[in-house]
């Protein structure tokens, strides 16, 4: 509703990565990892109130944690 973009930079992504990343059990714990820690903070986020309609949300990372912007 509120017509917001995502940007998730490469450091994000190498940190998700890097944590889900399991040969044996492929891809359910990187959607475990995104589901809490990056939708999470995301959420977060919006529900702060801190956005405005159409604003881009920044998905960085940051001393080893993710942050939003």
């Amino acid at each position: 509703d509120q017509m917001l973009a995502l940007e998730v930079t490469d450091g994000a992504k190498r940190l998700l990565i890097d944590e889900g990343y399991d040969p044996v059990f492929g891809a359910r714990p990187l959607r475990r990892v995104i589901q809490t820690r990056a939708e999470t903070l995301i959420a977060r986020k919006i529900l702060s109130g801190a956005l405005s309609g159409g604003d881009t949300i920044v998905l960085d990372a940051e001393n080893g944690e993710l942050a939003c912007r």
